[in-house]
């Protein structure tokens, strides 16, 4: 806590940008391991963290356009993509499924990336009609 209240004085957006995220990244990490309290007392202090920031550079409109913080759901959803990112997992399976389960969200699948490159594209097959077996060299 002694650590967060030395953050929320200071005025560097990429500490306090980072304070944000960790204590957002808390509130995740607790809400997985069913510490509903816990997750929540990290979120709105994450929240207040940003708003003080927030209010503090927001004296002059040009700060905040300079220096100003992304939106708050904008933080929040970059952390949430990479806890419960499944192609570099950082959480194990069922932590990822907590979390999701208590957001109300649909459970992940495994379903491959949308791109597909040509190059791990398979080579076609053919059938051969009289035998009725693949092969890979073209039907004459």
């Amino acid at each position: 806590m002694a650590r967060v209240q030395s953050e929320i004085g200071d005025t560097s957006q990429e500490r306090t940008t980072a304070v944000v995220q960790g204590l957002l990244a808390n509130a995740y990490l607790n809400m997985a391991i069913g510490q509903d309290d816990r997750s929540a007392g990290f979120k709105l202090l994450a929240r207040k963290v940003y708003d003080n920031y927030q209010k503090n550079i927001g004296k002059m409109a040009s700060n905040v356009a300079r220096v100003g913080l992304p939106p708050f759901e904008s933080l929040n959803r970059t952390v949430l993509n990479r806890l419960l990112d499944t192609q570099k997992p950082v959480l194990p399976y069922a932590a990822r499924a907590m979390i999701r389960t208590q957001l109300g969200m649909s459970a992940e699948t495994n379903t491959p990336p949308a791109a597909i490159s040509s190059t791990n594209v398979p080579p076609a097959t053919v059938t051969n009609a009289v035998e009725n077996t693949l092969t890979n060299s073209p039907v004459e």
